[in-house]
């Protein structure tokens, strides 16, 4: 469990609450804020405080169905992407826990800016049990750099790449967005790490598809990402550190050490 979910975790915990629900969920957000089309995990712990196990099979009748419910604030709930059993292939005892983790975007509509409010919603039993609610944003970030560039081998494409950055942990973090406005096609936000604007981020996209972005991490540290952009996906592919003039960044000593044990 990671420790931003424990101290959470250990928050509600100390709530003051109604009598022990048969079945208690708890659920927790690494961020409050996310970038529009970024990933958008959310951890759900599962107690089952039944006499009954908690099953999730093909062969149990009736299935527990979760769902998320979604109110993104002045526009009413989000959207649901597909259909289908959110959980699967679980058997918890009576007081025992599961712990999942779900990424909310693969089944919900949750690209459009705006303030979002978040439960789940487990029906078990005959009953119906809720989670503690959270609240997030959604949000462009903040453009720096970018690029629009015909999309490998389907030339009608165009693919824009763009760098944004939004302040996260205590620091400014860069993010590369890359869209297709005719297609409204998301191919990615990837997380670049932090940034020092002292020199502006630069990014180049070469006619193969291959992509280099520059940026600085720190006063003295810079960054070398490249990508690979093709016709259906675009994919990390290294990130390397280097000085101011190229050289490669040093390793601290006890990093080295670490990794050599």
């Amino acid at each position: 469990m990671g420790a931003w979910f424990a101290r959470a975790l250990c928050g509600l915990l100390l709530l003051p609450g109604p009598a022990m629900a048969q079945l208690k969920i708890l659920i927790a957000l690494k961020h409050s804020e996310f970038l529009q089309y970024e990933p958008l995990p959310v951890k759900v712990v599962l107690e089952n405080n039944d006499t009954r196990p908690f099953v999730v099979a093909r062969d149990a009748a009736p299935i527990p169905d979760l769902q998320f419910v979604f109110d993104r604030l002045g526009a009413g709930e989000a959207r649901r992407r597909k259909e289908g059993v959110l959980l699967k292939n679980l058997y918890t005892l009576p007081g025992k826990k599961e712990e999942l983790e779900i990424n909310v975007g693969d089944w919900h509509d949750v690209s459009a800016t705006g303030q979002y409010l978040m439960k789940v919603v487990v029906k078990w039993g005959g009953r119906e049990y809720a989670s503690n609610q959270v609240v997030f944003d959604v949000v462009p970030g903040i453009p720096l750099a970018g690029a629009v560039k015909k999309a490998p081998v389907e030339r009608d494409r165009m693919r824009t790449y763009s760098l944004r950055y939004w302040r996260r942990d205590r620091g400014e973090q860069l993010f590369l967005c890359v869209t297709e406005e005719e297609t409204k096609m998301t191919f990615g936000v990837f997380p670049l790490g932090g940034l020092v604007r002292v020199h502006n981020p630069t990014i180049e996209i070469g006619a193969g598809g291959t992509v280099m972005i520059r940026h600085q991490v720190s006063a003295t540290c810079f960054a070398r990402t490249l990508l690979e952009s093709t016709a259906d996906a675009v994919r990390l592919v290294k990130q390397t550190f280097h000085m101011e003039n190229g050289d490669p960044y040093p390793v601290l000593q006890g990093a080295s050490d670490e990794k050599n044990r």
